[in-house]
């Protein structure tokens, strides 16, 4: 039974959501995504706006216009640079529809050419493509200035989170993947101050849907935890004091060791 507009199921029950097993991963990430409230925002704009285009992705038919305005079938895309941006998403599919065909919920990301600054790619260009395409007129000075530092170089387009690093294809490579390596934990690090991880539980992905879910409806999180137990509240783990022969006051116990110490807090070395 669908609880909202945006098409999703009953958070209280799990069987609801049908066989997640056979999801794939690509089908996990959009319905994720598809409960973002930007997500939601951004192609409710774009469906009324009339000089956005629309189109129809489906598996077996490739990429083609349709021939009405019908947000309701499946691989219904509209363009969004917003979903671009931040999900990888060239084409936002309608997020009120959970089965989408793969070809639509695939993220173009990993073949965004824009990170690959290949020179033998068509993608690719030069400074001085960008100066041609402009109509820049340049004097002599200018020309030779450009000619030495920049003009035959490739453009690369960086925003400020972002770094190039430069591999040379007619040397190893494992020696400069190491160094590229060390130099981006290092600027990571400085960055954020640790180096950031993803961790992958999938295990736990259904009861992360639920959660949002529930939210959305405006479940608390007391009903959440307490009541269908989706969330495992943490408590801190009981340490038993432990006692040993020899040592004035009890072992004050970790995951990683005990130490001993003195029933004033003072440390003391334990007998030998």
């Amino acid at each position: 039974m669908k609880l909202t507009e945006w098409g999703v199921p009953d958070w209280k029950d799990a069987t609801a959501y049908g066989d997640v097993s056979s999801w794939t991963f690509d089908r996990w990430r959009w319905e994720f995504c598809r409960r973002c409230p930007d997500i939601r925002t951004e192609f409710d704009k774009l469906l009324v706006d009339p000089s956005c285009p629309f189109f129809l992705v489906g598996d077996e038919q490739p990429f083609y216009e349709p021939d009405k305005h019908d947000s309701e079938m499946s691989g219904f895309a509209l363009p969004s640079p917003l979903a671009y941006e931040r999900y990888g998403y060239f084409l936002l599919p309608n997020p009120r529809i959970d089965e989408q065909p793969e070809q639509a919920i695939r993220p173009v990301i990993a073949l965004d050419k824009a990170l690959l600054v290949d020179p033998g790619s068509q993608w690719v260009a030069q400074v001085r493509d960008y100066f041609n395409a402009t109509g820049v007129e340049l004097d002599d000075i200018q020309t030779t200035f450009l000619d030495l530092a920049l003009r035959d170089c490739y453009a690369v387009n960086l925003k400020t989170h972002q770094v190039a690093i430069k591999f040379d294809l007619d040397q190893p490579l494992e020696p400069q993947v190491k160094v590229a390596r060390d130099v981006l934990r290092d600027l990571q690090t400085t960055r954020h101050g640790q180096r950031l991880q993803r961790r992958s539980h999938p295990e736990k992905w259904l009861g992360y849907l639920r959660v949002l879910d529930a939210r959305d409806v405006d479940e608390t999180w007391s009903e959440i935890v307490n009541r269908h137990a989706i969330l495992t509240p943490y408590r801190r783990p009981k340490m038993t004091p432990l006692f040993c022969a020899g040592v004035a006051g009890p072992m004050r116990c970790s995951h990683h060791t005990a130490q001993p110490r003195r029933a004033s807090g003072a440390w003391v070395t334990p007998w030998s």
